[in-house]
């Protein structure tokens, strides 16, 4: 099955068979012990400050996989929502800026009593793609999207349970290329779980 995907009628998109179902994935926020901490560094980047789970296994995309961990800050508490985006190889991820194509964009459901701040995007790459004659603004290795959650006292107890975490679900919408092809548009489910 092919696709049109691309204002070319030269390029089509080649479509693989959908992502089995279940390809969400969770990450759960756990402290250290008094004293202790862990950190996670951001893909390309030094590393980052505050507290973080242990990695989940990634959401498998078509052209990319998508890992959501939490970050808690270890001295105001402020708890921000990531996902780390991995390229598959000779895989190109537009960014923000391309007109005609959807940028990769992270979405979150919304949380009673909570407010989500604005996606932080890292620097983008300029790539030319030969067979259009256009440049786009682009990732292709590893990068993370983050956006700060800040919950109140309502959506903290919200779930019955005290003890229970919050669950937060959100998307991964993006469109890639390689070097011949641009591909349609794939969607991924996240799920965050911030325990409490």
């Amino acid at each position: 099955l092919s696709a049109l995907a691309t204002t070319s009628p030269l390029l089509h998109a080649q479509l693989a068979p959908a992502p089995g179902p279940g390809s969400t994935s969770s990450s759960q926020l756990s402290l250290p012990p008094s004293g202790g901490s862990s950190t996670s560094p951001a893909p390309g980047s030094g590393s980052a400050q505050g507290l973080l789970a242990p990695a989940p296994p990634p959401v498998r995309g078509r052209y990319l996989d998508a890992t959501p961990s939490v970050i808690r800050d270890a001295k105001t508490g402020k708890v921000t929502l990531t996902v780390d985006v991995a390229p598959k190889p000779g895989m190109r991820v537009y960014a923000p800026g391309n007109e005609g194509y959807t940028a990769v964009a992270l979405t979150v459901d919304a949380v009673p009593a909570a407010t989500v701040g604005s996606t932080v995007y890292p620097p983008a790459e300029t790539y030319l793609f030969v067979p259009l004659n256009e440049r786009f603004k682009v990732y292709t290795s590893p990068f993370r999207l983050t956006r700060e959650l800040t919950v109140g006292k309502t959506a903290a107890a919200a779930g019955g349970n005290a003890g229970a975490a919050l669950v937060v679900s959100g998307k991964l919408d993006y469109q890639a290329c390689d070097d011949k092809v641009c591909y349609l548009q794939q969607t991924l489910p996240l799920t965050w779980s911030i325990a409490r």
